[in-house]
């Protein structure tokens, strides 16, 4: 049986499909606007069992998250909500009653599902089967990257109060608050010898850096690069960057925008500043791209 150029090329379409969805960031974004009520009828009994305000981890979230009973089910409602557009993003319910990224990772959880909207009020169907003297933590989730963009820890003692039903949808003010830092992509230096060393895009208490831990002989302009990937020589004309400026031996933060989406500017070229050539690369990925990417090798 002869296989043809066109058969072959037609059958490696699902495979390249495939990996396009599985490690390109700009894919399955959750940016949505929300304004979700609760599914309550007329005479229905309804009340709060916990609450919490969110924490902000990987990206600045901000709102509250309740356990609500109406009648027999169980809802998580989230309201006066904000948190940053992602790919994947999804609502999880945590084990314990921390909501940190380890804790997450470490007592697992319940997912609801993908986030309806990255702003905005919404409602979640709990499991009938939801242990509540169990689960006592809601996580902001993006699954493609493996980080948490936020969290809360619902409390039925300092936050939860008895609520008419006329009150669940009303505004609430909240309070931010930070962590540890995030490292949310990272990767090591290929290419000269004369170079060596790591470099991360990070989130510390509310503000977005790339940290540089670099080794060199000389200094090297940085330039962090809307690109997926890059390879030593001629800087491809017309990529979109950010200079990060010249930097020599020893660990740097750089300040970048929290307006600049860090899910796209994806390499870092290290440029020779006598040639302005691209005489090194770090390729910057999540710790779950690279989970994915050994286990396929």
């Amino acid at each position: 049986m002869r296989i043809t150029k066109k058969a072959i090329a037609l059958s490696a379409i699902p495979v390249v499909v495939v990996g396009w969805a599985l490690f390109r960031p700009d894919l399955l974004f959750v940016n949505q606007t929300v304004n979700e009520k609760l599914p309550v009828k007329a005479g229905a009994m309804t009340s709060v069992l916990s609450s919490g305000t969110f924490a902000s981890y990987a990206h600045e979230t901000t709102g509250m998250a309740k356990i609500v009973k109406v009648d027999d089910k169980n809802f998580i409602q989230l309201s006066n909500f904000k948190t940053s557009n992602g790919p994947d993003v999804h609502l999880y319910l945590v084990s314990g009653s921390d909501s940190s990224q380890e804790a997450v990772k470490k007592n697992g959880y319940l997912d609801l599902g993908t986030l309806k909207g990255n702003i905005g009020d919404q409602n979640y169907e709990l499991p009938a089967n939801a242990d509540l003297n169990k689960y006592k933590a809601v996580s902001i989730w993006c699954a493609r990257f493996s980080v948490a963009f936020g969290g809360a820890s619902l409390s039925p003692d300092k936050m939860a109060v008895a609520a008419p039903m006329t009150n669940l949808n009303a505004p609430t003010l909240q309070l931010a608050s930070f962590s540890s830092p995030i490292e949310v992509t990272y990767g090591n230096v290929m290419g000269d010898a004369r170079l060596s060393g790591r470099a991360a895009i990070i989130e510390d208490a509310g503000k977005r850096f790339v940290e540089l831990n670099f080794k060199s002989t000389q200094p090297f302009e940085l330039r962090l690069v809307k690109k997926e990937n890059l390879t030593v020589g001629a800087f491809p004309a017309g990529a979109e960057f950010i200079s990060l400026g010249n930097v020599m031996a020893g660990k740097h933060r750089v300040s970048i925008s929290k307006d600049i989406d860090a899910w796209l500017y994806r390499s870092i070229a290290i440029i020779d500043t006598k040639t302005g050539k691209t005489t090194g690369v770090i390729l910057l990925r999540s710790a779950q791209e690279k989970k994915k990417s050994a286990s396929l090798a």
